[in-house]
């Protein structure tokens, strides 16, 4: 098989192009379209983002790819067109896209440049030959001498493979203890990568079966239809606040999951992430990845390979998340779409509400677009029919919706700040003893404070 010569690269600057570099002849075996690559731009090295490869270029006296940084691609041919539409829609370089599609702190912008890496740590597990070998009276004398080592035998026996942290924190023993039984053959030490996991929060919740409700049961139907077909499908799921939009946001994951799919979860506020994956975990399981801009740049990296190598099934997150490399890729799910909060106002602009109906075309997904109070080109959109339009009139028991009353400032006295019938329904509150909140629509400081 001929290997390709030329490489094309895109940095993350702002040029319309990408740019020729010679692979050299180590690289050939490995090298590979979405891989980073370090490479010379004038008298800099900076990462690159390998497009394309090639056996011919018009430009001579090309440069030298000098390093590869990636032992595999980090985006794939979809990702690559969800890269070019982005660019190409926002009037935004391809290399300032893809850079943004990337955890932070894994591009090198000079040979001092700090990157994130792999964590790596000391992890115990049993030598089950050495053990086999002791006899009874060797293994009693072990229990009675020595009862912490035989406690962290039984621990290591029951869990398997742990981190030496764990085991030190569950059995309240010093290192010394693990070194004896190291120097006796007994368990065996070396360091391997483990993953920072995000803390969700101390928020639990068991899962049980709910009763749907007609409304909840036909959008779930309508939407897994959508999703056998394996065909691009968009919805509006306009429902009253507690109607339960988030239990038809599981079933139809639940859908994708069964026939081998993934899920992306959008939220518009970090806050709500927590009690969310919460409530996925209770349901599905541990197959679940967190991405938002409150990780530090070491979780956000490793959520991010977990999702890349396929052990995270859904992505729960904020607008960031729409850039989540899932592969087979089935539902996308963005929680109170009309939220401003989805648009990107630094950096490379967008709207991740809009970015994930071009994701759900590119991977033929069904989307859900679930608000009680809808933008309103969303809610056009379904009128000329580019968005199907589901339902849910009714709260959850019929719990009624609370009361209430717009009051018009113009027929209220000059310069108040509060209408009569808002002081009046202020003074009852006080006199029952109950406590009233007021939402102001200004942050910091006001004039009217």
């Amino acid at each position: 098989m001929k290997e390709s010569l030329i490489a094309e690269v895109v940095v993350p600057l702002p040029l319309n192009k990408s740019l020729d570099y010679l692979i050299p002849p180590e690289f050939y075996p490995t090298i590979a379209v979405g891989m980073r690559v370090l490479v010379p731009l004038e008298k800099r090295k900076v990462t690159g983002y390998i497009i394309g490869l090639k056996d011919f270029s018009s430009i001579e006296n090309l440069k030298s790819i000098e390093k590869v940084l990636d032992p595999y691609p980090l985006f794939g041919p979809m990702d690559l067109s969800f890269f070019k539409w982005i660019a190409n829609y926002y009037f935004s370089s391809l290399g300032e896209v893809i850079k943004c599609a990337l955890p932070a702190g894994i591009n090198i912008h000079s040979p001092k440049s700090r990157v994130v890496k792999p964590r790596l740590e000391k992890v115990v597990r049993i030598n089950e030959d050495r053990l086999r070998q002791l006899s009874f009276s060797e293994l009693k004398q072990l229990f009675q001498k020595t009862p912490r080592q035989f406690e962290i035998l039984k621990l290591l026996r029951k869990q398997g493979e742990m981190r030496q942290k764990q085991i030190l924190s569950f059995t309240h023993t010093a290192p010394g203890v693990l070194r004896s039984l190291e120097s006796k053959g007994l368990i065996q030490s070396f360091r391997k990568e483990v993953y920072r996991t995000p803390d969700s929060g101390e928020y639990r919740e068991n899962y049980f079966p709910l009763q749907l409700t007609p409304e909840q049961s036909q959008a779930i139907k309508k939407i897994i239809s959508k999703l056998k077909e394996k065909r691009y499908a968009p919805f509006l799921l306009h429902g009253v606040t507690g109607s339960g939009k988030t239990e038809v946001y599981l079933s139809a994951i639940q859908a994708a999951l069964e026939v081998g799919r993934t899920a992306l979860v959008l939220v518009p506020e970090i806050a709500l992430t927590p009690q969310l994956i919460s409530r996925f975990k209770s349901r599905f399981g541990i197959k679940i990845a967190q991405l938002h801009s409150r990780l530090s740049a070491g979780e956000r990296f490793d959520e991010w390979r977990r999702i890349l190598k396929g052990e995270a099934s859904i992505v729960i997150g904020a607008r960031s998340a729409i850039f989540a490399p899932l592969k087979s890729l089935g539902v996308i799910v963005v929680d109170e779409e009309h939220d401003p909060a989805y648009k990107q106002e630094e950096r490379i602009r967008y709207n991740a509400r809009d970015l994930a109906l071009v994701k759900a075309k590119i991977h033929q997904a069904v989307v859900i677009l679930g608000s009680a109070t809808p933008a309103i080109e969303t809610f056009y959109n379904t009128r000329i029919r580019k968005i199907n339009y589901l339902h849910l009139s009714q709260r959850i028991d019929n719990r009624p919706l609370p009361q209430v009353e717009v009051i018009d400032m113009r027929r209220e006295y000059p310069g108040t700040i509060l209408s009569r019938r808002l002081k009046e329904a202020i003074q009852e509150r006080w006199q029952r003893g109950e406590q009233t909140i007021l939402f102001l629509n200004r942050r910091g400081f006001s004039p009217m404070v």
